[in-house]
């Protein structure tokens, strides 16, 4: 399967996601959601893993171990911006990890057969199009939202290329996900216990619940697949692709009208989407006629 579709099918299935998290509402805090999904999630790639007898030990597991806590710091980050800024805004604040990518890329000297404007325009492209699908407001925003929210898009980044990192070296796609989706289990276990004082009640056995974590698998199932074997500026450029899945989820089932600024941003993230599919298949082809 293409590393786009898998790209383009974790952002389906996170949009599912916060559909579902929105339709439980409140009545499950953060703990509490996060400790159950990923406990379902580690639990199935551990069966998947005894299943076709995959070693659970692997060489680079610093970097599965960087990669967990940077999607922590991640997570942790969003969590706080979502609680003291209208979440749209805290949403465009995650949207500025392509960027961060981008930035690292090129320090990195990893590929410069493309101009970093070229690359830097077709991400604006994008961010401009989540920025008019979301219409954020800045209510209440401080200079310590700023600075949250840089450190939400960074964590977020080098949480992604560390998995591009992790499917360079060859790690099979469950071990990778089972990894993440144990130490996330931990921290919220930890959380529930410091902040709780206890950890009982973090279990949910609510049906909805349990299907986000079946959701949450096929998320990082599919982006691990993309990310392992596709290009990272594409890849990053199709991050902005969830927004267009949220819209429609949110027209069908819980009765949303799209406004006009939206409509549009959703056509820029597809012309991003585009534009940057086109880059990748022109270099694609110079590449096999050098070859040639």
């Amino acid at each position: 399967m293409s590393s786009s579709v898998l790209i383009l099918l974790s952002a389906f299935f996170g949009a599912c996601e916060t559909a579902l998290i929105r339709s439980i509402g409140t009545t499950h805090d953060f703990l509490e959601l996060m400790t159950a999904q990923y406990l379902g999630v580690s639990a199935l790639c551990t069966f998947w893993m005894l299943k076709t007898r995959t070693p659970f030990l692997t060489s680079c597991w610093r970097l599965h171990l960087t990669r967990g806590c940077t999607g922590l710091c991640a997570s942790v980050s969003a969590i706080i911006l979502a609680q003291e800024i209208p979440v749209c805004a805290a949403e465009c604040m995650l949207y500025t990890s392509p960027f961060f990518i981008l930035l690292i890329m090129w320090v990195m000297k990893w590929d410069r057969k493309v101009s970093f404007l070229t690359l830097a325009a077709i991400l604006a492209v994008g961010f401009g199009g989540s920025i008019l699908a979301l219409n954020p407001t800045a209510d209440g925003l401080t200079l310590r939202h700023l600075i949250l929210g840089g450190i939400l898009g960074l964590a977020a980044a080098c949480s992604t290329l560390l998995l591009r990192a992790v499917g360079k070296r060859e790690e099979p796609v469950v071990r990778t996900t089972f990894y993440l989706s144990t130490f996330c289990f931990l921290a919220g276990v930890a959380g529930g216990y410091f902040y709780r004082g206890e950890v009982d009640g973090l279990i949910c056995t609510e049906p909805k619940v349990l299907l986000i974590g079946l959701l949450v698998l096929i998320v990082q199932l599919c982006r691990a697949g993309g990310w392992k074997y596709g290009n990272w500026f594409v890849n990053s450029v199709f991050y902005f692709s969830g927004i267009p899945f949220a819209a429609l989820l949110g027209l069908v089932f819980f009765n949303e009208s799209l406004s006009a600024e939206a409509f549009i941003g959703i056509v820029l993230i597809i012309g991003a989407s585009a534009a940057a599919t086109m880059i990748e298949r022109r270099r694609t082809q110079k590449n096999t006629s050098s070859a040639a």
